[in-house]
């Protein structure tokens, strides 16, 4: 049950290997051995953005929820072959490709998923 934990924003500290265990427990607890869950940590304006987006809701919230593993598949082969987002730049060249690559999976299943974190003013 992998668990992945990410801090994208600053304008709280947070313990990322403390909230790592916590979300093992509660898996362990609920019995989920073969769940994945993914936890980010965004700025309010981006929630917003996402919430707006997804929701229809141009309101902050303190939790959204995504089925992920497609998307983290594609975010972690970017990663893989050489695409960071340590600089805007970067992201933006990360995104560009994530797009490109959920392009391909969205034509072959009908789906439409999109990055996770961009929103509609990139």
């Amino acid at each position: 049950m992998p668990v992945f934990v990410q801090n994208l924003q600053r304008s709280v500290s947070v313990n990322l290997y403390r909230l790592h265990h916590v979300a093992d427990l509660f898996l362990a607890c609920l019995r989920l051995q073969r769940f994945d869950v993914g936890v980010a940590f965004e700025e309010t304006d981006v929630v917003r953005c996402l919430n707006g987006k997804y929701r229809g809701s141009n309101t902050a919230t303190d939790v959204l929820s995504f089925p992920q593993k497609e998307i983290l598949i594609c975010h972690s082969l970017c990663h893989l072959i050489g695409y960071d987002h340590n600089n805007t730049h970067n992201w933006q060249l990360m995104v560009k490709r994530e797009r490109s690559l959920l392009s391909c999976y969205n034509n072959a299943f009908g789906t439409a998923l999109e990055p996770l974190t961009q929103c509609d003013e990139d």
